[in-house]
């Protein structure tokens, strides 16, 4: 639709009664994209395939907040013991839009839960512990206000998140206990912490699929760089929308053909080393996502949004 750009922010769900669920998006969510220009619009989790095509329609771009862990089924995994809570109805309503969204070229951006929902749209795998996981890993649930930065990442450059950034290394805030990690088709690994676990990933096929592992809507208000990366959303989303407006195919500006789909031509791709950089692999074996499977705190001192096994299972 013509004028601002339409922002979707997927709706988490908690239980406040025996009888009674709420959906909810944090308000730093909300405050970030309209401060990047954005009209933001909280989409719940509803059933049927022509529900959730429905909200897709009304969106010039998807922003994928933190929550609760993934459903490890969506990549091949029985759960671990230290799997939090999940929510079955927002893992599908994020996977469906976000693999519409990767077909169809429409802007994404992953916050914490939101970068891991991405990976495995695009058919890549999850930590689901990292403590249990990782061998040597630091801290990645910090106990210090959420807009504290508590750990270091390393940005690749040349990478669409160092065009954003312009900064090599950053200091981040950490509220997560799982992780990205081997990456999905078209996926390059963008950013990295010390101990190697993956911060940053984004699409090198899509003009702009990108998602971070810590939270920016926590930290733009005192370090303005952060809100770079929902400015750069609205953008794109603009794009996005004259494009379809003027029914052009967004991967080739050609006349769309099939009504604004386009399947992308995947080779696949995976980031290795330790350092971040940027390398091309084979997926491994029985980490494909199965082919027919159909918010954080708020910032500021406060912790936690309820539910989980701590405050933030809700990422």
């Amino acid at each position: 639709m013509a004028g601002i750009p339409v922002i979707g922010l997927t709706c988490g769900v908690q239980q406040v009664r025996d009888d009674a669920f709420r959906y909810f998006v944090n308000s730093d969510y909300v405050q970030s994209v309209t401060a990047a220009g954005g009209l933001p619009l909280l989409l719940p989790p509803l059933e049927t395939t022509e529900q959730i095509e429905g909200l897709f329609g009304l969106i010039d771009g998807l922003l994928l907040p933190g929550g609760n862990d993934v459903d490890p089924a969506y990549f091949g995994e029985e759960p671990l013991p230290a799997l939090g809570e999940i929510e079955p109805e927002r893992d599908r309503l994020e996977v469906e839009l976000t693999r519409r969204a990767l077909r169809d070229g429409m802007p994404v951006l992953g916050i914490c839960r939101g970068i891991q929902v991405l990976n495995v749209a695009a058919g890549g795998s999850l930590y689901q512990d990292i403590g249990t996981q990782v061998k040597g890993a630091l801290r990645h649930y910090q106990q210090a206000p959420r807009w504290y930065a508590s750990h270091e990442v390393h940005i690749q450059p040349g990478s669409k998140l160092w065009e954003i950034m312009q900064v090599e290394n950053l200091r981040v805030n950490s509220f997560h206990h799982q992780a990205v990690k081997v990456v999905g088709d078209d996926v390059l690994i963008s950013a990295k912490a010390r101990d190697g676990v993956i911060e940053g990933i984004e699409s090198h096929v899509h003009p702009f699929a990108v998602g971070v592992q810590w939270h920016p809507e926590c930290m733009w208000q005192r370090e303005r760089l952060f809100l770079r990366l929902f400015t750069r959303l609205v953008e794109e989303a603009a794009r996005y929308a004259e494009r379809r407006r003027n029914g052009l195919d967004i991967q080739t500006g050609g006349r769309a053909v099939d009504g604004g789909k386009n399947d992308l031509d995947l080779h696949r791709l995976r980031g290795i080393g330790g350092n971040g950089e940027l390398a091309a692999g084979p997926r491994q074996p029985g980490e494909r996502i199965p082919a027919d499977d159909d918010g954080g705190g708020e910032c500021g001192d406060r912790r936690g949004e309820g539910g989980g096994r701590d405050p933030d299972h809700r990422q």
